[in-house]
């Protein structure tokens, strides 16, 4: 096994058995908010996505982005992601998912923090987020590379039922 491979796996164990111990902090009822959308401006690729929910500790992740450089390229990230550590101020979380760069298929484990900065507007996120990736080419076989997200999320408020 490759050195790479080795330290990739590593860090993907490293990062599920660290959250088997962690605990949810949250005690308090909190507002209930729907899907939000968000953008990604930086370091490397802009993007734009959607996540499910900010509250449960489940939720769905998407990010799409277009680079134009020799050729037109589309890359799509959906993920599955669990929040480990949930409070009014901060989030940790990692999950599992599927990429598509390009024409290069592969996995991807993101793991990164929400964080809540203003006490005023709960419903603004801001994420960053450090993604290990295993992609499979057909010209450079398999190789595992590491990409990060800085980003802002905006979560809409859910609906309130009428009774």
């Amino acid at each position: 096994m490759k050195k790479n491979n080795f330290k990739f796996l590593f860090l993907i164990g490293f990062c599920y058995i660290s959250a088997a111990f962690a605990q949810d902090t949250t005690g308090t009822e909190q507002q209930k908010y729907r899907g939000g959308f968000g953008i990604y401006p930086m370091p490397n690729k802009p993007m734009l996505g959607y996540r499910s929910n900010l509250n449960k500790r489940w939720a769905f992740d998407s990010k799409v982005a277009y680079v134009f450089q020799l050729s037109p390229q589309l890359t799509v990230e959906l993920n599955a992601i669990r929040r480990h550590v949930r409070n009014d101020v901060f989030n940790f979380y990692n999950g599992i998912g599927f990429m598509l760069d390009g024409f290069t298929p592969g996995f991807t484990i993101p793991i990164g923090f929400e964080i809540k900065p203003f006490s005023k507007y709960p419903n603004i996120v801001i994420v960053t987020e450090a993604s290990p990736k295993l992609a499979f080419s057909i010209a450079g076989g398999v190789y595992s590379t590491l990409n990060g997200n800085v980003g802002v999320l905006f979560f809409r408020p859910a609906k309130k039922s009428k009774k």
